[in-house]
């Protein structure tokens, strides 16, 4: 059975490079996560802009919002232009809220603690078959999604059902085969 990350793994990089590639991945969400949340994407309206421009218009820690930009560079969200200026790629257009394919509230939703500890109950979920999310939380996802506004405002459209079956772990061979 091949993984579905076979195709995105890159035979020159050492393996364990790749796996390390493969386990920051929640980094990488939590980045979106932030740039989404904090309403970073929006404020590039109007064009490129420097951290320190955004971090004044948003009212952000100067340092910490370099950083957040740094690893929205790193992921592909922006990219770096002229006169210290950053602005965004097609991927971090679709974290915009006013784009028609928005990922914006599922980026929130996949950086979110709520996400992030029910992810941290896989190895509970594989010994008793119960969801993470219940052993996370105490109730079945979609008994509780109604409480994560975040989620709950995501268009259908934006969560097919393979998606809900990743999250509640119910088929995982399925997923990753």
């Amino acid at each position: 059975m091949a993984s579905t990350y076979d195709a995105m793994l890159q035979p020159y990089k050492p393996v364990s490079l790749q796996l390390l590639d493969l386990m920051l991945g929640n980094r990488r969400a939590g980045a979106m996560a932030a740039f989404a949340e904090l309403g970073i994407v929006n404020a590039f309206r109007t064009g490129s802009v420097t951290t320190s421009q955004l971090a004044h218009s948003l009212g952000l820690e100067r340092d910490t919002c370099d950083c957040c930009c740094r690893a929205s560079n790193a992921v592909g969200l922006t990219k770096s232009v002229e006169d210290k200026a950053i602005e965004l790629t097609a991927l971090g257009c679709a974290l915009s809220s006013d784009s028609p394919d928005s990922m914006k509230n599922f980026a929130q939703w996949s950086g979110s603690t709520a996400d992030r500890v029910t992810w941290a109950h896989i190895p509970t979920a594989v010994r008793t078959g119960r969801s993470p999310f219940a052993a996370a939380h105490g109730t079945g996802l979609w008994d509780d999604q109604q409480s994560y506004e975040s989620f709950h405002t995501m268009p259908e459209e934006q969560c097919p059902s393979y998606d809900r079956d990743v999250v509640c772990s119910r088929s995982l061979a399925e997923v990753t085969t």
